[in-house]
């Protein structure tokens, strides 16, 4: 579950750790607050009390997690790059092989110009790119339930 809370704790640990992109934590934790909102607009049917946030370090196979270029980094520029929301298959000393599972909004015309993403496909990427990830922490399931709607009933590719 993510409240402000939980982003302000967050905030704290990063800063505490020497991660500054922001004058101050209540700064820092107000652009959490925009990226995060921004990335969950890409994947209609999951919202806040789905997702949690979290170090790369933490990240574990079987994990699904969202990783989105903009979190925790770049001081909130925007990028063209579109969130992933992936499957972790295996993980071995950062490097995982990710499953697809959803693409959310943004152009993504510099990492993916031909729109060779494709929803299932499997990948193997660096985690270590990204400093800070989203866990879904709700499991899919057919009888409904909180992210039922994403991942039964919309699309699967929300770029534009």
């Amino acid at each position: 579950m993510i409240n402000d809370d939980i982003l302000i704790k967050y905030s704290l640990k990063r800063i505490s750790e020497g991660h500054l992109i922001e004058s101050n934590w209540v700064d820092y934790t107000r652009l959490l607050r925009r990226q995060i909102d921004y990335i969950k607009s890409g994947f209609p049917g999951i919202g806040d009390g789905d997702l949690s946030i979290m170090s790369v370090n933490n990240v574990q196979a079987g994990m699904r997690i969202i990783l989105d270029d903009t979190l925790d980094s770049n001081r909130g520029v925007e990028t063209d790059s579109a969130a992933l929301l992936v499957l972790i298959r295996e993980l071995n000393d950062g490097k995982a092989l990710i499953e697809i599972e959803g693409i959310g909004a943004g152009m993504d015309l510099q990492r993916d110009p031909d729109r060779k993403l494709k929803w299932r496909d499997t990948y193997t990427v660096d985690l270590n790119s990204w400093p800070t990830v989203l866990q879904l922490t709700s499991k899919p399931r057919e009888d409904g339930g909180s992210v039922y709607y994403y991942f039964n009933k919309s699309i699967r590719d929300a770029r534009y």
